[in-house]
């Protein structure tokens, strides 16, 4: 099956301090384009959440922005209220069942692919084969965890590091995987790089194996663009909900204004 049709790319994109510039966005959207020309991309725009509301006026200028774009075989959905990358994913994948492809890129909005060579045609073909359900890209270089390798594989020649490490970087998976991830999220509002949900693909190993996209000399296949340090301090949502209480992600938040 062609990477353009077995590929949905979703990425999800959220208030910022730089909004309502789309520089960041417009060149994740780009590096995609580079990569798959013809692949339908769903932009998951969420709401605002709740102590980012000073961010509000900003981020309906970005999203006036989007909808002006002329890109093509893009769709932008729009979010009311604060959901989280795992709400909209639960939403998209689990109730209303949008994706129609067998396997998704998965892309935050500001960590945008590299113009190194990726072999797209045996990264499809490992994945529809069934035994591998996710395969990431190198952001750092940095190896996993010697606990967290499982071996190697070479499946339709695609060079993979075995692991039970999760990291939120851009990554294909198979539809049935990725629903099945995000299952396990419940009713949480979360990024997918969550401590709370660290051993979902151990739970899922039996079925699905991971993997890390490892080719030789270089292993990075994308970059940061630091959409939330361009205030020059680094931080995320201030808090997330896991199990019906929120947890502050950074102890020392303070808003960007």
């Amino acid at each position: 099956m062609n990477p353009n049709e077995a590929i949905t790319v979703v990425i999800p994109t959220s208030p910022l301090v730089c909004h309502p510039s789309a520089e960041i966005i417009d060149e994740t959207v780009s590096q995609v384009r580079w990569h798959l020309p013809d692949a339908k991309i769903l932009i998951l725009a969420d709401g605002v959440h709740p102590e980012e509301d000073y961010l509000r006026e900003r981020y309906e200028g970005y999203l006036d922005a989007l909808d002006k774009k002329d890109w093509t075989n893009v769709t932008v959905r729009v979010f009311n209220a604060w959901r989280h990358q795992s709400g909209m994913l639960r939403l998209v994948l689990l109730e209303e069942d949008t994706v129609k492809t067998p396997l998704v890129l998965w892309s935050e909005h500001d960590i945008p692919l590299n113009k190194l060579a990726i072999d797209w045609q045996g990264i499809v073909d490992t994945l529809l084969d069934g035994q591998i359900g996710g395969i990431r890209f190198e952001l750092t270089g940095d190896p996993p965890k010697c606990d967290m390798v499982k071996g190697t594989a070479y499946p339709h020649g695609i060079p993979l590091v075995l692991s039970t490490q999760f990291v939120n970087w851009p990554q294909v998976f198979r539809l049935d995987y990725f629903k099945a991830y995000m299952t396990k999220f419940g009713e949480g509002k979360s990024y997918l790089e969550c401590s709370e949900r660290d051993s979902i693909i151990i739970q899922l190993w039996e079925k699905w194996k991971y993997g890390i996209y490892s080719p030789s000399p270089e292993i990075r296949r994308c970059y940061h663009t630091h959409g939330r340090a361009r205030t020059g301090v680094e931080q995320g949502k201030p808090y997330i909900e896991i199990n019906g209480y929120h947890r502050y992600v950074y102890g020392s938040y303070k808003p960007s204004k």
